[in-house]
């Protein structure tokens, strides 16, 4: 039997169908709850597996060191900052994901805290429990213009929702999709540009070197007094001092980050302000996207066991044969 580790805590949890594959083609699933950056726990957890279920457990290179029986990584989400792509494709470790599979959670989810943001939802809740009966004055969704950094699965997703809100949609990408811009009625703009323009302003980044603080105090002084700012890609593309400051201080009218850096993000002092919002990093936690996910995780594995190409292979470009 193969040995499946996995440290999500989500993986086969809703629904069986994941684990039965896997079983059927003859793995056997143990679910090892670990912190995710521990490295020393991450490495006890891999030394005797066959096949390593993630999601945001950090996989470095001294992790890949010590997995001598490793033949593949499932990463249930798409993002991939945390695990070394390099160093398990020059092991001969094909990592696997899930591209697309959360992207209409993450979407909802957007647009949920865009709402809350400038309807002051939780604080209407807040004050409604404390038997405070205040009409809290809000701003409307409606007709305001969106600005999209990052216009991949889940910033077109969103756009498709703005436009039943009758927003102006505008992107920023350093890749630009002109096909998809135009199907979707949106202009490319400048990070400049956007930042003067928006009204509500929301990311969709991966976390790489070029896009760690994305946001910091020079962004935040380029956006407008009355725009709110929603993180729903990664922790680290946005300075969580510069916005503290920010919120603080009225440059922005208020913030919803679902990601921090690092993450749990502690007692950190955006929580006390009232024009922000925090969620535990839920974006993609949907009965619907979790069964997706743990299916085409399944499957690819299952596809890689069976030397077969599998559906979404991170690594490729840096992957090589095992002798």
């Amino acid at each position: 039997m193969l040995k499946v580790k996995s440290t999500s805590l989500d993986f086969g949890k809703l629904d069986r169908a994941p684990l039965d594959l896997l079983a059927a083609n003859g793995c056997e699933f143990e679910s090892v709850p670990v912190d995710a950056n521990s490295e020393e726990q991450a490495i006890a957890v891999v030394k005797d597996a066959d096949v390593l279920v993630v999601g945001l457990q950090r996989i470095t290179a001294p992790v890949l060191a010590a997995a001598g029986r490793l033949k593949v990584i499932g990463r249930c989400g798409a993002g991939l900052d945390n695990i070394d792509l390099k160093a398990a494709g020059e092991r001969g470790i094909p990592v696997v994901y899930t591209p697309g599979a959360n992207a209409q959670a993450v979407a909802d989810l957007t647009l949920g805290l865009m709402l809350a943001l400038c309807r002051k939802i939780t604080q209407a809740d807040r004050m409604t429990r404390e038997n405070q009966w205040k009409r809290i004055m809000g701003n409307d969704l409606w007709s305001k213009t969106l600005g999209i950094c990052g216009l991949g699965q889940i910033g077109a997703n969103v756009a498709r929702r703005a436009k039943g809100f009758d927003m102006e949609v505008v992107a920023y990408d350093v890749v630009q999709n002109v096909a998809l811009a135009r199907e979707l009625g949106i202009q490319f703009v400048s990070k400049a540009d956007i930042l003067a323009r928006a009204d509500f302003l929301t990311l969709h980044l991966p976390l790489t070197p070029e896009t760690q603080g994305f946001i910091a105090d020079g962004e935040l002084k380029a956006m407008k007094k009355t725009a709110f700012l929603v993180n729903t890609s990664r922790g680290g593309i946005v300075d969580e001092a510069a916005l503290h400051r920010a919120l603080r201080e009225g440059e922005i009218a208020g913030a919803a980050l679902d990601v921090f850096e690092p993450e749990p993000p502690g007692k950190t002092p955006l929580v006390e302000l009232d024009n922000f919002i925090g969620s535990p990093h839920v974006g993609g936690i949907t009965v619907e996207a979790l069964g997706r996910i743990g299916m085409t995780v399944a499957r690819d594995v299952v596809a890689v066991l069976k030397g077969q190409a599998p559906e979404f292979l991170a690594n490729g470009q840096w992957l090589v044969s095992k002798k």
